[in-house]
């Protein structure tokens, strides 16, 4: 199934344990030029809005769920570390 809209609202209406898989591109953060890349004023906003959006992941996953989370080289360090908060990194 494919969502569309504003991530947040839209897992809040997802029923908790019942997501297997979450495969997500989330704004890479001031690689694109275009707005959505570059909503936030630093990165450690962007951080905390991408933590807030991993304790949805974590939320709705299935205890053997997969999340496959794709960062930019820029960020990818800073997002593995802070997903390592919140699940078992199997692989970069």
């Amino acid at each position: 199934m494919i969502i569309y809209g504003d991530c947040l609202e839209q897992m809040a209406k997802i029923e908790s344990g019942s997501v297997n898989l979450v495969l997500t591109d989330p704004p890479y953060f001031r690689v694109k030029g275009e707005s959505w890349d570059r909503a936030w004023d630093d990165d450690d906003s962007f951080l905390a809005w991408l933590a807030s959006v991993a304790d949805e992941w974590q939320r709705i996953l299935a205890p053997n769920g997969s999340l496959y989370c794709f960062a930019s080289p820029q960020m990818g360090s800073r997002v593995e570390v802070m997903l390592a908060e919140r699940f078992t990194v199997l692989n970069h």
